[in-house]
């Protein structure tokens, strides 16, 4: 099982970038819950390959912060986090004080259920039922409007469908009870840029 945990910058997703230190040692922090992975039957390697490829995520600078818990065969072989929870976002001036993100750090999860989501899309185009590249308005004719024909199932599980905000009353919780209204609400949306262009 995998578990990753990024903050957003606030400003100019993808744009905006976090200061980060030529040392990422200093800017990491291993759970007390992260054990040999030989004992779960891993390699060491492997576990370094992974943390290799977070690191190299957050050297680009867009994440403030990263959590990885990683249990594989019933064993944590990684609880890790590199980075701060507070004091080196974009805004923040350089001598501001930090505070550096633990795995125990609690960080504000936008899209909790995109990891399922993502796993039946991907089952369901596996089985031939849809295809990542169908747009989706295919399986919605209401959502082809205002310039959104073009918009692929596999720019929206990737955040680059082009509409990176709603109305904030579209966020109404009382609208849980009514999906049908919500998929009006998307498909009244105006894109802000042609889908597949930025990551939002």
């Amino acid at each position: 099982m995998l578990f990753v945990r990024i903050p957003f910058p606030t400003r100019c997703w993808g744009i905006a970038t976090c200061r980060v230190p030529a040392d990422l040692g200093a800017v990491t922090t291993i759970g007390a819950a992260e054990g040999d992975p030989a004992a779960a039957g891993m390699e060491s390697d492997a576990v370094s390959r992974i943390w290799s490829a977070v690191e190299r995520l957050y050297r680009s600078g867009i994440h403030p912060a990263i959590q990885l818990c990683v249990r594989y065969r019933g064993h944590v072989v990684i609880d890790r986090a590199i980075g701060h929870a507070r004091g080196n976002g974009p805004h923040d001036a350089p001598e501001v004080e930090k505070e550096l993100a633990t795995p125990e750090t609690p960080f504000t999860i936008y899209s909790a259920s995109k990891a399922i989501t993502a796993m039946m899309i991907h089952l369901l185009d596996e089985r031939n039922l849809l295809r990542l590249d169908d747009p989706v308005c295919e399986y919605i004719p209401e959502f082809g409007t205002g310039r959104k024909q073009w918009i692929t199932i596999r720019h929206i599980l990737t955040h680059r469908a082009g509409i990176p905000n709603l109305d904030p009353g579209a966020l109404d919780l009382e609208l849980l009870s009514q999906p049908e209204r919500i998929v009006e609400i998307l498909c009244e949306a105006e894109p802000a840029w042609r889908p597949g262009r930025t990551l939002a």
